[in-house]
């Protein structure tokens, strides 16, 4: 599953936006949430920052996740 995260991050990385969060913070914060089944509350302790930061990521990570899933499931199958 772990696997899956870097995959789909990978794929979505064109929507990353620096000025928001570095690409390791980003992708390791919803790993954490996703993987981990972690609250937002346990995310923000292990990441030191504020809850609503956390919550903001999570979010946002989720959001870029699940566009990038829907735009690979429209492109059709990657090339092999």
């Amino acid at each position: 599953m772990s696997q899956e995260v870097f995959v789909r991050a990978w794929r979505a990385a064109g929507s990353y936006d620096a000025r928001r969060a570095s690409a390791l913070t980003w992708l390791l914060t919803v790993a954490l949430a996703v993987l981990g089944g972690c609250t937002a509350q346990e995310v923000g302790r292990h990441e030191d920052i504020p809850l609503g930061t956390a919550k903001t990521r999570i979010r946002t990570g989720l959001r870029r996740l699940r566009e990038a899933s829907k735009e690979e499931s429209s492109d059709g199958p990657p090339p092999r």
